[in-house]
């Protein structure tokens, strides 16, 4: 019982520095994975804000172009109106 006590705290350096590398590698694997998804979430999140902004500015676009309508029928009333 006493040898096999001696034996399993028998660890040399090179054991430590096996695990402890073992060790980082799963912690790092793991925070890679995090950071791998965090990434996707914002890259759909960018993905998003930047339709919402290409629609907003299709339809300020749009208003603009309406607005000059509006403009130009109102002259045109205008004239009416003063011919009549």
């Amino acid at each position: 019982m006493t040898a096999l006590f001696i034996n399993v705290f028998q660890i040399d350096a090179g054991d430590m520095i096996i695990f402890a590398d073992l060790m980082h590698r799963i912690v790092d694997h793991r925070f890679q994975a995090v950071i791998e998804e965090r990434i996707e979430t914002l890259s759909d999140r960018v993905e998003r804000h930047n339709s919402v902004i290409e629609r907003t500015f299709h339809l300020e676009e749009r208003a603009s172009v309406l607005e000059e309508k509006v403009r130009v029928a109102n002259h045109r009333i205008e004239d009416l109106e003063k011919h009549d």
